[in-house]
């Protein structure tokens, strides 16, 4: 069968039926979580489970794929993966619900070759423009797996986002393998090569995009849910338009994040990213109802969609062709912890203090970073 798609267009599509996969899940995994254990504790575990798996095994990938340059077969068995981890939830039970987010978080962890694949079809000079548009691929499944995930859920129940996901998968494995992935020489591993790499650039930019994680995760993805339910009455069909609002205007912002970073800079346009995101967060327990949370949650989306690009097309820039998965490596498992901790955190401080001092923490951490972006003049 002849393929008339561009390798950069299969990879991107491939990207999107990846990430649709694993967000199909996310306007309910928290309720979902909180249904099974009625604990806070837990539904922080199940959500942060898929964060410390990535955040493991995201530096092994992308060290195994800078030294044997095979990353359409690597990605291939991380799509396998989430098929299998998507799979567990049907069980219905709490220990293998949080196998189930451990696999996906595993499975995640294999984007780093999706961005370093696509980017290897660009020009040097246009690595910014390459990182856009690949995030669009991470972005725009979640905001239809928003409205779906929400809206199956309502009607055919919770496990029903799940079963979605399962054929997502399946599209994501076929659009991957006709990818004609050019050869890459092997490298051998050393640390003399990972030390090239480490820099404080690398290092200042993986931190900031570990605190817009650390917050999104535990409030985008986490326990803005569990809020809206229990003192806005909101349905499952209404979490989906919650997680919506955010993802619409995130992605809009990742469209156009690195026109506004090369017309006002990277220092500028990642404080004014952190400004919103810490703001709109801290004001969301001062919601009266959906329309004001769902105002809130677009400012978040804002701050997030600012962050996120600038910092990844940062913590390549400069580094050379086969060091790349290992940069990128870096940077998204140090991201990865904050995918990790946000929900743990968000649990124990909502068993201790309530939900709302979440928002009223995470908005102030966010804030917190803005002194780093001041005294760093060079990024």
């Amino acid at each position: 069968m002849r393929v008339f798609y561009s390798p950069g267009t299969l990879i991107w599509l491939s990207g999107f039926f990846f990430f649709f996969s694993l967000y199909i899940t996310a306007p309910v995994i928290a309720a979902y979580a909180a249904d099974l254990s009625r604990s806070v504790f837990f539904t922080g575990l199940a959500v942060g489970a898929y964060g410390a798996a990535m955040m493991l095994v995201r530096i092994p990938i992308g060290i195994l794929a800078s030294a044997h340059g095979r990353r359409k077969r690597l990605i291939q068995i991380g799509l396998f993966t989430i098929f299998v981890g998507l799979a567990a939830a049907f069980y219905g039970n709490q220990i293998l619900l949080v196998v189930s987010r451990v696999l996906l978080g595993f499975g995640a962890g294999f984007w780093v070759l999706y961005t370093v694949l696509f980017a290897s079809y660009f020009p040097k000079e246009k690595v910014g423009e390459a990182m856009s548009l690949i995030t669009l691929a991470y972005a725009l499944p979640q905001i239809f797996a928003a409205l779906a995930g929400g809206l199956t859920a309502e009607y055919f129940g919770w496990l029903a986002p799940f079963a979605i996901g399962l054929i997502s998968t399946i599209a994501a494995i076929v659009f991957i393998s006709y990818v004609q992935e050019s050869a890459v020489e092997e490298h051998r591993w050393s640390l003399a090569k990972t030390r090239q790499i480490i820099s404080k650039k690398l290092f200042i930019v993986s931190l900031l995009a570990m605190v817009g994680f650390f917050v999104a995760f535990a409030t985008v993805y986490g326990f803005t849910q569990n809020w809206a339910q229990d003192t806005l009455g909101a349905t499952k069909q209404e979490l989906g338009f919650i997680l919506f609002a955010a993802l619409i205007f995130y992605v809009l912002l990742l469209r156009f994040a690195a026109r506004i970073a090369n017309r006002f800079g990277v220092r500028r346009t990642l404080l004014l990213g952190m400004i919103a995101l810490g703001l709109a967060t801290s004001l969301i327990p001062l919601s009266k109802n959906i329309f004001e949370l769902l105002v809130l949650q677009a400012f978040v989306g804002m701050g997030l969609g600012l962050i996120y690009p600038v910092t990844m097309a940062k913590s390549i820039e400069g580094i050379e062709e086969h060091l790349k998965d290992e940069a990128m490596g870096m940077y998204q498992s140090i991201y990865a912890a904050g995918i990790f901790l946000g929900p743990i955190l968000g649990g124990i401080i909502a068993s201790y203090f309530g939900l709302s001092w979440i928002f009223f923490v995470m908005g102030a951490l966010s804030l917190a970073s803005i002194p780093m972006l001041l005294f760093c003049r060079r990024l």
